[in-house]
């Protein structure tokens, strides 16, 4: 069997949440109205932040700059529906 040979992630999201007020067709994680207002904990926030922190690489792409497909991201839901959290 031959080996598969990944690269290193240069992007990764957490998703906090798939509640959301609308349900776009276009949404990629399929947010929407119907899903229960589970957030992630913020002790596994952390802990996924912690280990998703070390595996990121620079991106060769965009080594001076931010990118929408670099780095880590927070996506998921309506986060305004619980401000306390993002606070």
């Amino acid at each position: 069997m031959k080996k598969l040979y990944l690269q290193a992630p240069v992007s990764a999201g957490l998703i906090l949440s798939y509640k959301c007020n609308v349900a776009c067709k276009h949404c990629m994680y399929a947010c929407s109205p119907k899903w229960k207002a589970d957030w992630i904990t913020v002790g596994d926030a952390e802990k996924t932040l912690a280990r998703l922190s070390s595996m990121i690489e620079t991106s060769p792409y965009e080594v001076d700059r931010i990118g929408v497909n670099t780095g880590l991201h927070f996506t998921g839901g309506e986060p305004f529906f619980s401000f306390n959290f993002l606070y």
